[in-house]
């Protein structure tokens, strides 16, 4: 018959996990970065000593919001081809075609839109041209491209 071996105590999880931060933010990581409340309860139920709670650098990035972007325009362009915004996307699924992105151009002053399907990112600089060309064609000139959240509105576009 085998000899029975008694197991040594284990540490709760929380304390197994070493930074130099110290044990609450070790416990906040390991516990999937949970409220202090909880994170206090847990401590005193396991019989734990835990100090305070700094802030925690993944908690404060995922609460981190973009600054939301004017709708309109309050010197909106009334020159054809004096601005054109951009945009692009990708679809979850191919399209019958073969496409996995597609891009628009909607000119502010005529709110003329045109859309091109790609199937691949790097073929996006190509497709630019090819709507410069399209524009161009029809005696039109860009001064301006804005894409979504572009501060730098005043930019002129370069070849």
């Amino acid at each position: 018959m085998k000899e029975e071996k008694e197991l040594p105590e284990r540490k709760p999880v929380l304390m197994r996990a070493r930074t130099s931060k110290g044990a609450i933010s070790n416990a906040h990581y390991v516990l999937g970065h949970p409220g202090d409340n909880f994170i206090s309860e847990t401590a005193a139920k396991f019989g734990l000593k835990i100090g305070e709670k700094g802030p925690c650098e993944a908690c404060v990035v995922s609460k981190i919001r973009k600054k939301n972007l004017k709708k309109m325009s309050s010197n909106k362009s009334e020159i054809v081809g004096g601005r054109v915004f951009f945009d692009s996307s990708s679809i979850k699924n191919k399209s019958a075609g073969g496409s996995k992105y597609w891009i628009l151009f909607v000119d502010e002053a005529t709110g003329y839109k045109n859309r091109y399907f790609v199937k691949q990112k790097s073929e996006m600089s190509k497709i630019g041209e090819k709507y410069l060309t399209f524009l161009k064609k029809k005696g039109i000139t860009v001064k301006k491209f804005r894409c979504d959240h572009d501060a730098g509105e005043n930019k002129k576009f370069e070849k």
